[in-house]
């Protein structure tokens, strides 16, 4: 028998189809067996047999074929060692992938091919799929991985599928699965610093990324996050190249109403699902990118290092993690606290003067909770704690908001589109607040938002985002100075003094003010300045620069300077007597550790009037234009 033989004797028409694909020839051999089957066709006997033989000869034909390695067997390998490490991943982390040769091989041929996307075995997809199974469960993949040009492999496959991928992409297609399962190793891989490093130098990464972010892709939404985690580098690459704008956008597709219902749902059934997760990860990406700092609750790394954390030093020579309660530690911890073992150094030879020093810096430890002494200064207000948890239930940061923001052009350009209030509260409040507050009608003191607005920021976004797929800003700076000049429509005519909407507060006066100190000296420039405008003074106007008339503002050099020297806070002991012959000493132990303490509470002070005449100088620094608008007067 032949082929083309047994591929007539299953009805198959040679001349316009010579090579059938394997299913198609399964599909005819059982509806020619189940027409011609004996129990149901007695004259069909001949037929069956004939048709049977074929399918045999066909089946065996393809068994034998020695042209290449066969795919579905690979693949069929590549997925059980991907089910492996998902289901084992305990027992295979500290342990090395030896496999990682042949499986960059494999990839680097498959996206070389010109017939990747007609193939009916997804190769490139399961190995894929095991790259990031390898990399998530262990640290040390990810380190061969990188060693292994790895990276750079993974980056040719995923830029090839990203230039086909469009809106009508489909979960199920080779592209999608592909750029999903490069997306998630990449998303592990920038969890370690060696890899974020060579992720630095592979620009077109950031670019695809950014591509497919507009296509509304939840995992590269993370992939973003993750990359600009505290690293200020990735945090401008991605903002030069629009990403900005387009998670932005994503926030106002979030739907309130569905997370207040209490229905549960899935993304799989139910689109709304889909865009509120996306917009809380946008919001997540946000912040991000605005440089707050930010750590990962489950972090890869610390999975590994709690693996390979053995105590003694191991047989194969791996040196030993020394933990953090060990004698070591504990030994070398008090050298560096706090303030009373440095004072300590200067009387070290007197033993009493040393016990007196640890029983205050006990009393200040007791006050201060451990914070340095100088930290904070006496009669200020007590701050909130800084820290929150943001996230999907898989994967959530804790976001600290003590520290200013590092990328400070990026936390301006939020500030600009968002305003103020709303850019603080993404970092301080959850997910939810902040989405419903951005996606429904609000007006207080300090914010007024409402369906103008959002149609107004909507439009410039979809603006900024269509020039930004055409073009990529050399700075990002340049963003920030293109931002500079929006402004809604509804905040025109307000006056608008220390973030607070005047019109509104004087509707609402039993409004909380969250800092009523800064609201007051805010206030009492603009009234100043004010005064000054209305009495014939010089006029204040932004292309005038300060008013020589006015007062400068307070500095430390000002009425900010202490006008009586600080008291010491122990008093020293009695002078001792000189008696004849003898002189006493020049320093005395008591005068030692009053003048320690003295300085203590002078460094205090200084630091208190410094805090105080910055906010001072910020808040002078602001000029109210009198001159030119008219609404300032009326108010």
């Amino acid at each position: 028998m032949t082929v083309t033989q047994a591929y007539l004797d299953l009805d198959f028409d040679v001349s316009k189809n010579p090579h059938p694909e394997e299913s198609a020839i399964r599909k005819a051999y059982y509806r020619l067996a189940q027409m011609y089957h004996p129990d149901k066709n007695p004259n069909g006997r001949e037929v069956f047999e004939r048709v049977n033989r074929a399918y045999e000869f066909l089946c065996s034909r393809n068994a034998l074929n020695t042209d290449g390695p066969n795919p579905s067997n690979i693949v069929l390998i590549l997925r059980t060692q991907s089910i492996l490490f998902e289901r084992y991943s305990e027992e295979l982390r500290p342990y090395k992938y030896a496999g990682y040769p042949q499986l960059i091989k494999t990839i680097r041929l498959e996206t070389k091919d010109d017939q990747l996307f007609s193939k009916t075995v997804p190769l490139l997809s399961a190995a894929s799929e095991l790259c990031y199974h390898t990399v998530h469960c262990s640290a040390l993949n990810a380190e061969e991985l990188r060693r292994e040009e790895g990276i750079e492999a993974l980056l040719d496959a995923y830029s090839r599928c990203v230039s086909i991928m469009g809106v009508d992409s489909k979960r199920d297609s080779l592209h999608y699965e592909v750029i999903s399962n490069i997306t998630r190793c990449f998303d592990v891989a920038c969890c370690f610093d060696s890899c974020r490093k060579k992720i630095l130098e592979l620009p077109q990464l950031i670019a695809d990324v950014c591509r497919v972010v507009y296509f509304k892709h939840s995992l590269s939404v993370s992939l973003v996050t993750s990359l600009a985690v505290n690293n200020v580098d990735l945090q401008c690459n991605l903002v030069r190249n629009g990403v900005l704008w387009s998670l932005m956008l994503f926030l106002f597709d979030y739907d309130f109403t569905l997370d207040e219902s209490g229905v549960t749902s899935e993304e799989k059934s139910n689109t709304q699902q889909v865009a509120n997760n996306l917009a809380k990860l946008s919001l997540l990406a946000c912040v991000a990118l605005a440089g707050y700092s930010m750590t990962l609750v489950d972090d890869p790394k610390a999975a590994v290092l709690k693996a390979t954390t053995t105590g003694p030093k191991t047989n194969s020579g791996s040196p030993s993690i020394v933990r953090s309660d060990s004698p070591l530690t504990v030994a070398v911890r008090p050298a560096s606290q706090t303030y009373s073992q440095n004072a300590s150094n200067l009387i070290q030879n007197n033993s009493s003067l040393i016990q007196s020093v640890a029983n205050i810096d006990k009393v200040l430890q007791d006050k201060k909770s451990n914070e340095p002494a100088v930290a904070v200064a006496a009669g200020e207000e007590a701050e909130q704690p800084g820290e929150c948890e943001k996230g999907l239930p898989n994967k959530k940061y804790k976001i600290s908001s003590v520290q200013p923001p590092a990328n400070g052009v990026v936390k301006h350009i939020l500030d600009q589109l968002l305003t103020p209030y709303v850019a603080g509260k993404m970092v301080t409040d959850s997910e939810q607040n902040v989405l419903k507050l951005l996606n429904s009608n609000t007006r207080n003191p300090y914010l007024i938002w409402d369906n103008g607005t959002r149609a107004q920021l909507t439009d410039f976004l979809e603006h900024q985002r269509t020039v930004a797929a055409k073009e990529q800003y050399e700075d990002v700076s340049e963003i920030s100075e293109l931002v500079q000049g929006f402004r809604y429509d509804a905040h025109r005519d307000e006056l608008k003094i220390g973030g607070i909407f005047i019109r509104v507060y004087n509707e609402m006066p039993t409004y909380t003010i969250t800092n009523p100190k800064s609201f007051v000296i805010d206030l009492l420039e603009f009234l100043k300045q004010g005064y000054n405008h209305l009495h014939g003074a010089a006029p204040i106007t932004p292309s005038s620069g300060a008013n020589p008339a006015a007062a400068p503002p307070p500095t430390a050099g000002g009425i900010l300077v202490p006008t009586k020297a600080w008291k010491p806070m122990v008093p020293p002991p009695p002078a001792t007597k000189r008696t004849a012959g003898i002189q006493s000493p020049a320093t005395t132990p008591g005068s030692d550790i009053s003048a320690v303490l003295s300085e203590y509470a002078r460094s205090k002070q200084r630091n208190q009037l410094e805090r105080s005449s910055g906010s001072l100088e910020s808040c002078a620094s602001h000029r109210y234009d009198f001159s030119n608008n008219p609404h300032a007067i009326k108010h």
